[in-house]
């Protein structure tokens, strides 16, 4: 699928993605119905009221971020993005899975990590089918939330009470921008955000593996650009900030400013 054309990737994309939803609905019925056990979020309702967190992606650029200048700042990370404390020495507070494939990877990179975890998408249900034995590698249970649908299709209500679920925005970065809304943060200041795959690897050299094949970018992109949009509507609403401090890369949505302006 890697290098599928994007002519033929927009008319399969959509049929293989209800395909996939349909049989990990059918597989994870049952876990699903568990979720609201662990969902213990209202403990972190404006729990950082006013203050401000960096949230890392796992895009290339992020070794060329010097994240020494800002490391006793409060960190969100993200997916693969643990591995960066191997070139930085910053401690994530929290941390946000919605992919489910790698979980055991994660979970054990995580494990000597004082780190409070949150799990959504694909990866809560999978959480409680694993539990016995990715429980093994955490000091305390993940924080479960549930998917309540496409931000596209439910702006009216994106990121309000995540008790009840988050809104999906197409990549793991809208569900850290969504915590971080409700942990009350003024400002979020996004790196390693890169949006470009023309690259084809990650910050720490791994290939990327996606569906939509080389050249197919658009066919993902468009929707983030517009789930950032919502997202970047609803803080302001609030006189809330999210800026763009990645270096380099294609995110054009939020303000940019620059890590070094903001120490």
């Amino acid at each position: 699928m890697k290098g599928m054309p994007a002519e033929i990737g927009k008319h399969i994309v959509p049929y293989w993605r209800f395909v996939h939803d349909s049989i990990r609905d059918y597989c994870f019925k049952k876990y699903i119905k568990e979720i609201p056990k662990y969902n213990n979020v209202e403990q972190y309702k404006n729990i950082h009221k006013d203050e401000r967190c960096f949230i890392l992606g796992s895009g290339p650029s992020i070794k060329e971020t010097n994240l020494n200048l800002i490391k006793d700042e409060i960190f969100i990370g993200v997916n693969t993005i643990i591995d960066i404390t191997k070139h930085f020495d910053i401690t994530f507070k929290y941390y946000a899975i919605v992919d489910s494939f790698d979980l055991p990877v994660y979970f054990k990179k995580l494990q000597n990590n004082n780190v409070t975890l949150f799990l959504s998408g694909n990866a809560s249900p999978k959480y409680l089918w694993k539990k016995e034995e990715l429980d093994q590698y955490l000091q305390e249970d993940p924080v479960l939330t549930e998917y309540r649908g496409s931000l596209l299709q439910h702006k009216n209500n994106a990121i309000g009470n995540i008790k009840y679920g988050v809104y999906s925005g197409c990549t793991v970065i809208g569900f850290a921008i969504q915590l971080a809304y409700w942990m009350g943060f003024k400002e979020v200041y996004l790196l390693g955000c890169d949006c470009d795959y023309s690259n084809q690897k990650y910050f720490d050299g791994t290939e990327l593996n996606r569906f939509f094949g080389a050249g197919n970018e658009d066919l993902g992109w468009n929707k983030i650009f517009k789930s950032y949009k919502i997202l970047k509507e609803v803080f302001e609403k609030e006189e809330r900030k999210i800026y763009n401090s990645t270096i380099g890369g294609k995110l054009e949505v939020f303000e940019r400013k620059k890590l070094e302006d903001i120490v």
